[in-house]
């Protein structure tokens, strides 16, 4: 029958110990695949970028130059960033592109933490929105 693992009889000891080690076992295995594949995916150049690397690295040093709103294909996130007010603009740009903590940016901008959670989940909230409106409008 089932019974609770307490972990203070010797049975119950030794499962704990054989769980965690099939977990690190599982955990290493995983970790080891995805370096591998890493590594296999860096070396391997697909035929089609072969093909067509000269035009893709133009292409690519182009949209590096170009500003923010105009690398955007999605054009409701474009216009959903567009619409926001400079403060929620800066603080959505900041936490996504700059990966800023939301500490850091109610220190740099000199609000509180609260205030400013609330600024960048609003904002997230908008661009939500625009986006829902903005694929209905595509169908």
């Amino acid at each position: 029958m089932w019974k609770r693992n307490d972990g203070k009889s010797e049975p119950d000891i030794l499962q704990n110990q054989f769980t965690a080690y099939l977990a690190t076992a599982v955990r290493r295995q995983r970790m080891q695949y995805i370096r591998s594949k890493s590594v296999r995916m860096s070396r391997e150049i697909p035929i089609e970028r072969w093909e067509n690397q000269s035009v893709l690295q133009i292409d690519s040093d182009m949209l590096e130059r170009l500003p923010l709103l105009q690398k955007m294909e999605n054009q409701g996130l474009q216009s959903a960033i567009k619409e926001m007010k400079d403060r929620e603009r800066y603080i959505f740009l900041e936490r996504v592109l700059a990966d800023k903590k939301i500490a850091e940016l109610s220190l740099e901008l000199g609000m509180e933490y609260k205030s400013v959670a609330t600024t960048y989940y609003r904002a997230v909230g908008k661009i939500r929105r625009h986006m829902k409106e903005a694929e209905k409008n595509e169908f």
